[in-house]
């Protein structure tokens, strides 16, 4: 008996001793939680058929060293609890934003925190992972099954990123997306199965949700409001694929190349050898394709577990969705941490890759095109650029914009910020709803006899336009008519013939009845707008008001030159450097700028947005990574 046991604590300790490396020292620095570890080891060290089970342990454990989560802030719990009362007709977004705004500012303590899971999970909750996660992936026949590499790093995760957790989470989605699966047994279409599940919870984005409640959301949060930024649909959804036992994982672009600061989040499902990267709003299209002409410096593919492959926390991603080159920079011998960077209007440079380093110099690799650049080092954010600013066109042609400061170029400047991009082009939709939209008048509110005062041609301005009649009109009823389009304005004002605002009450499509003015399209303000599909606005006129004239602007972004509005333009010359300010008095700014360099122009009166852009040499803007 005495020699049995012996052998069997020898057997003990050697086993131990086969741990790997990531393993023993998460073990060693676990503490309390050393023996609930140690335990999930043994459970699955009992059985041969186990031995995959034990290497996905030894995975998950080997990893738990840097991950962690937050926990909920249950403070807004009665927030969340109530959206699913919220009367039909509200706006839903605006109500929850309130509601989250007023228990803010009631305890603006924010009582979440990060918590590490080496602390927060227990072996009850790794063993569910582990048992779920192989019968999910298991289910599917071996051709359409991940492999084993995919399994540890893209279906057994038990969190996407640092969401908080929430027990017999796996079980919960796997249960209620089972019809899901069953359908892509039986043979049905794989992104349409992936389409129908996404469309189940109708998630919105939120750009003011951070304001309001400051962490990430768990499941349940998500399935209750419905609302969130990017990465909490993008979680959810990643975790709904997960319990299925499809790869899927959270894609991201940390900059876009024509975005002054934004980025943009989605997510990636793989089923065999059918791939699908979609938005949390899917559209029905693969952004693959969505995707093409795009500006688009990096793609990275979030890994939130990874020693055990000894990879990086991200995978590059960038040449799955677009053209890609390596560059090598001879330049930079001696210098450390080299990184490649693009146009950030809050750092005025972001860096998105550092280099590697080899004989030959510093290289980055699968740098997206269609994307201005520029190389440099960063020390304690204070940028030292090791390079002039350099184009990757859609060729992988490459542009150097070294100032030529004995050139100069008559410029005339129009915008602020580019105008349109291939993954949107909303602005010059913006333009072509009015195009051919209608001003009648008539004497009663069925228009039927009408007369025609005026329609709106193709604009390419976004400026406020004024129409002078060559004669005066009189009628009960005045009609602005898109003719069935999609239209949006933020002004619309009608003058009588001594030039003063016409009284008029809006009338309710609905009730035929007289309201208030629309304050979006009398207040003077560009940014605010008024607009729906088939848009047609019907005003009731004041007794013998006649018309004479009237103005109107279409929906836009506020970055044309604004008159009366001061302006500063700056050269990029190893340095941002002043060519000096303009105050605008007509709706472009005329500049001597020197030729082939970078120009930067900001609006000192109003406004964030900015970004960079060239000087043909005939004067006109050139906008990086911006369609024309």
């Amino acid at each position: 008996m005495r020699l049995l046991l012996l052998f069997v604590i020898f057997c003990f300790f050697a086993s131990c001793s086969s741990y790997p490396d990531s393993t023993q020292r998460v073990l060693s620095q676990a503490g309390k939680k050393e023996k609930e570890l140690e335990y999930v080891l043994e459970y699955y060290s009992k059985n041969a058929s186990d031995s995959l089970k034990l290497k996905a342990a030894f995975y998950l454990i080997g990893n738990l060293e840097h991950q962690c989560g937050y926990t909920i802030e249950h403070k807004f719990d009665d927030v969340f609890n109530s959206l699913g009362h919220v009367p039909a007709g509200l706006d839903q977004r605006r109500y929850f934003e309130t509601l989250l705004d007023s228990v803010h500012k009631i305890n603006p303590m924010q009582e979440s925190r990060l918590v590490k899971d080496m602390v927060n999970i227990d072996k009850g909750f790794l063993i569910r992972n582990i048992d779920l996660a192989f019968r999910e992936w298991l289910a599917y026949p071996p051709n359409k099954r991940a492999d084993f590499k995919e399994f540890c790093d893209y279906i057994l995760p038990y969190r996407v990123m640092n969401e908080p957790l929430e027990k017999n989470n796996r079980e919960y989605l796997s249960k209620k997306y089972h019809w899901a699966k069953k359908l892509l047994l039986r043979g049905a279409g794989f992104t349409t199965v992936i389409d129908s599940v996404l469309k189940t919870v109708g998630f919105r984005t939120s750009g003011n949700f951070p304001k309001y409640y400051h962490t990430p959301l768990a499941t349940s949060q998500v399935e209750k409001s419905k609302f969130g930024i990017c990465d909490d649909g993008v979680t959810y959804f990643v975790n709904v694929f997960r319990a299925l036992g499809l790869v899927s994982a959270h894609d991201f672009i940390s900059q876009w190349g024509n975005h002054h600061v934004s980025g943009h989040s989605w997510i990636y499902v793989k089923y065999g050898k059918d791939e699908y990267s979609v938005n949390i709003m899917p559209n029905g299209k693969d952004n693959r394709e969505g995707f093409k002409g795009e500006s688009i410096p990096k793609v990275l593919r979030t890994r939130t577990f990874s020693s055990f492959f000894k990879k990086p926390d991200s995978e590059d991603v960038t040449s799955f969705y677009r053209p890609t080159v390596d560059l090598t920079f001879a330049n930079g011998r001696g210098a450390h941490s080299l990184s490649l960077n693009i146009y950030n209007s809050i750092t005025d440079w972001a860096p998105i890759q550092t280099a590697e380093v080899d004989a030959h110099g510093h290289i980055w690799k699968n740098v997206g095109v269609n994307v201005l650049y520029i190389i440099g080092q960063w020390d304690n954010n204070v940028f030292k650029p090791f390079s002039y600013p350099f184009f990757i066109n859609e060729d992988k042609r490459i542009e150097i914009f070294r100032p030529n400061l004995n050139t100069r170029i008559h410029a005339s400047l129009l915008r602020k910020y580019g105008l349109a991009s291939a993954r949107n082009h909303s602005k010059i939709e913006w333009l072509q709803g009015l195009c051919g939209a209608t001003i009648e008048i008539a004497n009663d509110t069925s228009f039927k006899k009408k007369k025609l005062l005026y329609q709106i041609p193709q604009l390419n301005s976004f400026h406020l336009q004024k129409v002078y009649f060559k004669k005066k009109y009189q009628g009960h009823y005045l009609r602005f008519n898109a003719n069935g389009k999609t239209a949006f304005l933020s002004q619309l004002v009608f003058f009588d013939e001594k030039g003063d605002t016409l009284k008029a009450s809006y009338l309710d499509p609905k009730s035929v009845q007289p309201t208030k003015p629309i304050n979006s399209l009398c207040d003077n303000n560009p940014s605010t707008y008024f607009g729906n599909p088939n848009l047609c606005i019907t005003y009731r006129l004041g007794q013998g008001s006649t018309i004479k004239s009237f103005e109107y602007q279409a929906r836009n972004d506020d970055n044309d030159i604004r008159k009366g509005d001061l302006y500063e333009l700056f050269c990029w010359n190893k340095g941002w450097s002043s060519l000096g300010e303009l105050r605008a008095s007509d709706t472009l700014l005329k500049y001597r700028t020197p030729f082939n360099a970078v120009f930067l122009l900001k609006d000192l009166s109003r406004g964030a947005e900015t970004h960079v852009f060239t000087i043909t040499k005939d004067g006109r803007q050139k906008w990086l990574g911006f369609e024309k």
